[in-house]
Parts: structure tokens; C-alpha cells; sequence
């Protein structure tokens, strides 16, 4: 009775995830699934930078954010107003984790789509009764002071943006799991480095080549990938 809300369909940039409510913890919880399918690995692929909130962030969980946010905060919003107090907890699992992260960032940010669709959700369950005036200012609190626990979160977003995500997000990180770490930035450091030792292989030639030949240097588009 405590999951409200479920989507176990995964397509590209559209994420498994789920909305349930944690009475022991008082906390209502969208949960996203991890990479699990082919459509996951595309959208762990789509590593381009794009704009978001003033600073940069890994395009395809961006876009499967949105998707999630389309599917889940509907059910999320009237479950906080139908029990006033409780706070909004975001988490998910390596991809899952890097979607419930730009997720959180996305609600806290006040996005007036975002709002828009939660109101329209906590008006439906006022009108049937399930809640009243104080559940609806509870869910509207709960939103803005939203949190998220993240697992093995790959990098997401730039510098700017993980420093102000300290505020309200805690990634759990297992001695040295190395999808913490990956980013496109990353990869192209190390076939570099490979490339300096043993330049005359075909191999590194190949994947050089594949990302763009020779690095250009820093910028925050490539620091954000």
C-alpha cells in the first residue's frame, strides 16, 4: 500500500523508477533505477554537455530527469500532502543515482513546469478530501527542501553545481568503484596518457580518434562531460 506510484517500463532517457512512502522515516521517496537495459546504455552514452541551472550537466540524465519528473511527481506531491510533515527524499542507484541527483536540483530550483504539474496534483487530492489546507503548505515546503541520497552517482554536473548540491545531496561512494569517477573528461585524460606510452598501437590510434583526436585543453564543457 506504500508504493503509490510505479514505472517498471525502460526506454532511452526514461528510467524505471517508483514513489513510496517511508513511515518509519516520515519521508516520501522517488526511487530511480539504475542501468538494467540497452536503452540505460544509450542514455549513459549521451555524455554532451548542456546547459542547466547556470552551469553544465550530462545531457541524457537531464533528459531522462524530465521523465521521471513527468511520471512520478504527480504521485510524489499527493502523497506529501496526504501526509503533512513528511519531507521529499530523492535516491537511486549508480544511473539511477546521477538521475535522482540532477532530479533533486531540478525541484529545489522552484521550475514553474514543475510546480504547475505538483499543484494541479495536491488540488485533486484536496478536492477529494484526502487533505487539506495544511497538507497542501506541507507538500509545497517538502518540495522546495527536497533531498537526495545518491549511490555510485556517476558525474553528472559541473563544479559549480556539485558544490552547491553539498547543500541538500550525500553520494555514497565504495572505495575505488570506478563509475564515481568515469566522465568523458576522464577518458579522453587516460587514452592520452596511453597514447604517450605506446603511440604506435592501432588500438589507441582508433579510440583517439573516436573522441576527437589530440586534447584541446580544459573547459568547462569538457569538465562537465
Amino acid at each position: 500500500n506504500d508504493i503509490v506510484s510505479a514505472d517498471w517500463c525502460t526506454l532511452a532517457f526514461s528510467p524505471a523508477s517508483y514513489v513510496a512512502v517511508d513511515r518509519t522515516y516520515n519521508n516520501v521517496v522517488v526511487a530511480v533505477r539504475g542501468t538494467v537495459t540497452g536503452g540505460d546504455l544509450l542514455t549513459d552514452a549521451c555524455s554532451t554537455s548542456v546547459p542547466f541551472l547556470g552551469g553544465w550537466a550530462h545531457a541524457g540524465m537531464v533528459a531522462s530527469a524530465w521523465q521521471v519528473v513527468k511520471k512520478q511527481m504527480g504521485p510524489a506531491a499527493a502523497a506529501l500532502a496526504r501526509n503533512p510533515g513528511f519531507g521529499l527524499v530523492f535516491t537511486g542507484h549508480s544511473m539511477g543515482a546521477g538521475v535522482a541527483a540532477i532530479l533533486t536540483m531540478l525541484v529545489r530550483s522552484g521550475d514553474a513546469d514543475i510546480i504547475a504539474a505538483a499543484e494541479k496534483e495536491i488540488e485533486e487530492v484536496v478536492k477529494r478530501g484526502d487533505a487539506g489546507k495544511e497538507g497542501r503548505e506541507s507538500a509545497v515546503g517538502a518540495m522546495a527542501s527536497a533531498r537526495c541520497h545518491c549511490f555510485a552517482a556517476p558525474s553528472v554536473c559541473s563544479m559549480d553545481l556539485s558544490v552547491r548540491a553539498k547543500e541538500h545531496t550525500i553520494s555514497v561512494v565504495a572505495g575505488k568503484d570506478v563509475i564515481p569517477r568515469l566522465c568523458y573528461a576522464a577518458v579522453r585524460r587516460l587514452l592520452r596518457r596511453l597514447n604517450q606510452v605506446a603511440p604506435s598501437q592501432p588500438m589507441m590510434k582508433a579510440f583517439s580518434t573516436l573522441l576527437g583526436g589530440r586534447d584541446k585543453g580544459y573547459s568547462p564543457r569538457a569538465a562537465a562531460r
